[in-house]
């Protein structure tokens, strides 16, 4: 469901339609961040922003280096799908996610999707920094691909610091060239993954795969 999910967005112009974040401005196609000139990422950036998938900080700036929190990656995730955040659940699903919250209905559309399972104890994980390793999950889980056994392609020194349900899934992606990792030849896992590694990534998860 969700391969078929991933393919009706790519040629959907609903990918266009911004959903805005608070105390977050919406910068428009022609809008030049003064501080991404250097980041490995321009160009996935302004596509995500002409997109209307990810926005600048409302200041002129992106802040390519600064981490992407959970709840603002479920934003982001749930604009690249396309999911509805129209209808939402009576009750929450996560104790850190109540109904008031700006995030609310991304992170319920991505649990009714299938994406998001929270972190065992009844929370979602709401201002914590989004892990490396963990949006690599995400994103091959909404890809839909097979992940089974692909840890083992994995050859960063660090790669046994992945944590083991993160492994399958940081090897796909490896794989299907959606991540990479440091020049230094590490993953870094559990390390907060920034706002341009997120951009670069889901701009290549929007590319349509070859077959």
């Amino acid at each position: 469901m969700l391969r078929n999910t991933l393919m009706k967005v790519l040629s959907s112009a609903a990918l266009l339609s911004a959903i805005a974040v608070p105390a977050v401005s919406a910068e428009t196609a022609t809008t030049q961040f003064s501080d991404i000139a250097g980041s490995y990422a321009k160009d996935a950036i302004n596509e995500l922003v002409e997109k209307g998938i990810v926005n600048g900080r409302g200041d002129g700036k992106f802040d390519p280096s600064g981490k992407i929190e959970r709840q603002d990656f479920a934003i982001i995730l749930a604009k690249a799908l396309g999911l509805d955040v129209s209808s939402t659940p009576t009750s929450p699903t996560f104790s850190d996610v109540p109904s008031d919250s700006y995030a609310y209905a991304s992170v319920e559309a991505a649990v009714k999707a299938g994406l998001i399972k929270g972190q065992g104890d009844g929370t979602f994980g709401t201002g914590s920094n989004l892990s490396r390793q963990d949006m690599a999950v995400l994103f091959v889980r909404a890809l839909g691909v097979d992940s089974q056994g692909k840890g083992s392609i994995l050859k960063f020194s660090d790669a046994s610091s992945i944590s083991d349900y993160a492994k399958d899934a940081v090897g796909a992606a490896v794989e299907l060239g959606l991540i990479n990792g440091g020049t230094d030849g590490k993953f870094d896992p559990k390390g907060g993954a920034a706002r341009e590694a997120v951009a670069l990534v889901a701009s290549r998860f929007l590319t349509p795969r070859r077959s």
